[in-house]
C-alpha cells in the first residue's frame, strides 16, 4: 500500500486515512485524522484502569465561500449537542483546540483556506468507530451548519511528526514521521505535501 501524507504548516494531517468531503454553505469538512489511544493490558497499574479507549481527532475545515470567514472565540460550536467546555467538564474530553480555547484570538479564514480543530476523547464513545453530530453557528448566519463526522478506525495513521532543524536556525528543515501500520502488508510512504499559510500572520 502506498500513502501520500499532507501537512498543514506544521500541523499533521492524513486526509486519505479517514473521512470524506462533506459540503455546507460556507464551511466543508475536508478530512478527519484519527489517532486511536493505545494502552498495554500487560502493564501492571497502581489503580483499576479503564480500558475503554478514546482517540485524538483532527478535523480539517475549509472555507468554501467567496468571502473571508471571521471565526471568533465565541463561535457557537456543539458536538452531540454539547459545547467543548461542557465536554471537558463532564470528563468526556481531556483537552481540545477549538476556537473557544484560542484566548482572544479571532481567526480570519480566507476563501479556500483550511483550519484544523482538535479534540482528545477519553473513552470509547469518543473513540474510533463512532461518529459526531457537529453544529457550527457562524456569525450573521440564520441557521447553524450541521455535519455528521465519522470517526473511522484507521488501519494506517500518522502517530506523530517531529520537525527538526539546526541549533543555529529556528526554522525546521526536516521531518521525522512515526507511521502506525496495523495492516498485514507493509506501507510505502510515497510523498509529503506541505500546506503553508499565505503569510506569516495567518
Amino acid at each position: 500500500m502506498t500513502l501520500t501524507f499532507t501537512c498543514l504548516a506544521g500541523i499533521l494531517c492524513c486526509l486519505s486515512v479517514s473521512g470524506a468531503a462533506m459540503w455546507a454553505d460556507a464551511l466543508s469538512v475536508e478530512g478527519v485524522h484519527v489517532v486511536p489511544h493505545q494502552q498495554s493490558q500487560e502493564t501492571r497499574y497502581r489503580q483499576k484502569t479503564d480500558f475503554s479507549l478514546g482517540a485524538r481527532v483532527e478535523l480539517f475545515l475549509r472555507n468554501t465561500s467567496e468571502d473571508t470567514l471571521v471565526l471568533p472565540v465565541s463561535l457557537d460550536i456543539r458536538l452531540r449537542g454539547r459545547t467543548p467546555s461542557e465536554l471537558l467538564e463532564s470528563d468526556d474530553w481531556a483537552w481540545h483546540d477549538l476556537p473557544s480555547a484560542w484566548g482572544d484570538e479571532t481567526l480570519r479564514l480566507p476563501p479556500g483556506a483550511l483550519t484544523v480543530w482538535n479534540w482528545n476523547g477519553k473513552r470509547a464513545n469518543w473513540g474510533a468507530n463512532s461518529s459526531v453530530d457537529l453544529t457550527i453557528g457562524l456569525p450573521d448566519s440564520a441557521t447553524p451548519q450541521r455535519f455528521e463526522v465519522a470517526i473511522a478506525n484507521p488501519s494506517v495513521w500518522l502517530a506523530s511528526v517531529t520537525f527538526l532543524g539546526s541549533e543555529a536556525d529556528p526554522f525546521p528543515d526536516s521531518l521525522v514521521f512515526h507511521v502506525a501500520n496495523e495492516m498485514a502488508e507493509p506501507v510505502r510512504v510515497e510523498a509529503c505535501r506541505l500546506w503553508l499559510p499565505a503569510d506569516n500572520q495567518s
